[in-house]
């Protein structure tokens, strides 16, 4: 199979440095976008790092925590997939990293061919109808995530909106991760629909989280999902929200490794790693799926 990864990534360069390394594949082109707010990141130090594997590093712009630049990005990213071919797209972070061998990822896609892998998370859809139903209009901005007075100003109107019974006109909104491994044909009709996802879900609040749930739910595609509602392995990745840390899924530690590897062959890669928390992790589930990948057959 032919695989595209599209990457946005802001940070946790050295976590981004290992997971090229595990990417670089004949069979994998990788389309790297860096956030327009980082001030030191330098191409020419990662574009070595592939040689196998077809590297194309994306125009740079600002993406915002929880605003609508994380879709705008989504999209873009997804169109420049496009251009080329592809069986499976895959769109990861700076903070994803696979827990199986390139040769692993590809026999599972391929075993499981024309199934769409998105989360559906149906403990969430009434918290999704908050922050999709309402506008939102103070998200988009830089500052937005650590200031509590935009916060406050934020969820304030969005309240009052809703004591007010004004409501966007909406079909019925699904939530689920951001994270997903979409088929070609579905990454089409994703773009196809682009102005109508951009009408739907723009001064929204962590849309990202529903604008590909709720276009896939009234879609024929909705039966080509993988497990559907299945907590952990819809979208074949093993993200840990039964430890979260405040809105942020658990962050895996040494001591998580054996649990990591031991993980079947439905999941493929896993959330959330952190250089600065624990690297060593990150270098540890790189060398033993280094030396699987490489070992004698």
């Amino acid at each position: 199979m032919r695989h595209a990864y599209i990457i946005n990534a802001f940070n946790n360069f050295k976590v981004l440095e290992k997971l090229l390394l595990l990417l670089d594949d004949p069979r994998n082109t990788i389309y790297l976008h860096i956030d327009k707010k980082v001030n030191k990141f330098n191409e020419s130090d990662f574009a070595p790092l592939v040689n196998r594997a077809t590297l194309v590093f994306v125009p740079r712009s600002v993406v915002n925590w929880a605003g609508y630049s994380h879709i705008a990005i989504a999209l873009h990213l997804l169109k420049c997939a496009l251009k080329a071919d592809f069986d499976y797209c895959h769109l990861l972070s700076c903070a994803d990293f696979p827990i199986k061998t390139q040769d692993e990822i590809d026999a599972f896609f391929t075993k499981n061919a024309g199934k769409e892998f998105i989360d559906f998370a149906p403990e969430n859809y009434a918290f999704a109808k908050y922050k999709c139903h309402y506008y939102h209009f103070f998200v988009d901005n830089r500052y937005y995530r650590h200031n509590m007075l935009l916060k406050i100003l934020n969820h304030g109107v969005a309240r009052a909106q809703r004591f007010l019974r004004l409501r966007r006109a909406q079909p019925e909104i699904k939530h689920g991760s951001t994270w997903f491994s979409i088929t070609r044909d579905l990454a089409q009709y994703v773009v196809q629909n682009e102005e109508k996802i951009r009408k739907g879900f723009r001064f929204t609040l962590s849309a990202d989280e529903c604008f590909l749930q709720t276009l896939v739910y009234h879609s024929p595609f909705l039966a080509r999902v993988n497990q559907f509602e299945q907590k952990y392995v819809g979208n074949a990745r093993f993200i840990d929200w039964t430890r979260r840390a405040g809105n942020s899924p658990y962050t895996f530690r040494l001591d998580d490794f054996e649990d990591l590897m031991s993980r079947g062959e439905g999941l493929c890669f896993a959330r959330k790693f952190d250089e600065i928390l624990d690297f060593p992790v990150v270098e540890k589930i790189f060398d033993r799926l280094s030396h699987t990948a490489f070992a004698p057959r």
